[in-house]
């Protein structure tokens, strides 16, 4: 049992690009998700959605951070188009291909009936004015706004609407920019950005989020993309899709207070020996090591030996990951020591 506990504890980062399944009129080709594509309606007169959903469930008993690029084209003489695209967590949505999907145009394949959302929220970018219809025009008049709602049902909003873009109305037709959704598991926030390394404030705050509220099973929630347009001439692309998933709930760094030994072996080779200085019932897991050189280890446990290829100064750094067995929480630390390679 500790042993998978322990497991659980592990910080682990990966890309799920490519590993989605595909749903009423969504394509994919080139590293590029085409949530609703115009052709083969040319005349832009019908409405549509798709949706693309991950084929890996999140925990949100843990930390994550789901970055990807979206782009919204209009190519109609419509002043603005539509309607969106929503990004959506549930418990019974189904992720096979031509699996949940809600109505076309404003809906955005998600607002609607299908019971398959009824325990999901999503988080939607709208670029269509609705004009009050659905309760969710930003307060400044903003076209394409964002906003968070839960059980596909606009009524039931977590987060009030606000614009996209803090600097204007509309992003249509501006290529790709980037977005960011970030649940931070112990502050029990769930963070919304558009553009976060040019504007690190989140446009969307939702606090005190409780999983548990919405979620059957926190610990399994399958997630995903929808979208939908109207009769606008309108074209919904998403890109460089990219999960990092952090640490479980409570994780604590005051359980352990690492030290590192060096040993010079001769020439460019040296000996790295951890001393974990746990607590009284913290079991030990793994221990990563970094050489500053680009070189990791995280497989030789608490002695590490590393040659390196050339002399310099290298920050050498250990995280060691462990398991409070009496608290029942995962605990971390990391050190980092300064070494001059001589040789």
């Amino acid at each position: 049992k500790n042993l998978l506990l322990l497991l659980s504890c592990l910080v682990c980062s990966f890309t799920l690009h490519a590993q989605f399944n595909l749903t009423g009129y969504a394509t994919s080709g080139g590293g590029v998700i085409n949530l609703v594509p115009i052709a083969p309606d040319a005349n832009c007169g019908q409405m549509r959605a798709g949706a693309a959903w991950s084929t890996t469930s999140i925990n949100f008993n843990q930390s994550f951070t789901l970055d990807f690029e979206a782009e919204f084209i209009n190519t109609g003489s419509i002043g603005n188009g539509a309607d969106g695209i929503v990004v959506v967590f549930g418990s019974g949505i189904n992720t096979a291909p031509g699996g949940s999907l809600g109505n076309g145009g404003g809906d955005m394949g998600y607002y609607s009936s299908n019971p398959d959302f009824n325990q999901s929220i999503g988080i939607e970018f709208d670029i269509f004015d609705n004009l009050g219809g659905k309760g969710d025009v930003a307060p400044n008049g903003a076209l394409n706004h964002t906003m968070v709602a839960e059980d596909a049902n606009p009524g039931l909003v977590l987060a009030d609407p606000v614009s996209i873009d803090p600097t204007t109305s509309n992003i249509e037709n501006v290529g790709y920019r980037s977005y960011r959704i970030e649940w931070d598991c112990d502050a029990r926030e769930l963070r919304v950005y558009y553009e976060p390394s040019i504007n690190p404030t989140p446009r969307i705050v939702v606090p005190s989020f409780n999983p548990a509220a919405s979620f059957a099973t926190p610990s399994n929630v399958r997630w995903g993309f929808t979208g939908g347009r109207a009769t606008q001439c309108s074209d919904h692309n998403i890109r460089n899709i990219n999960l990092e998933v952090g640490s479980v709930c409570g994780v604590s760094d005051e359980c352990m207070y690492p030290e590192i030994s060096i040993k010079h072996l001769g020439g460019c080779n040296y000996e790295f020996t951890a001393y974990a200085n746990a607590n009284p019932g913290i079991a030990l897991g793994v221990y990563l090591w970094d050489f500053g050189d680009g070189v990791t280890d995280n497989t030789s446990g608490a002695v590490a030996t590393h040659n390196y290829t050339a002399p310099g100064f290298y920050v050498v750094t250990l995280k060691i990951v462990g398991y409070d067995i009496e608290r029942g929480q995962c605990c971390e630390k990391t050190v980092n020591v300064k070494l001059y390679v001589d040789c």
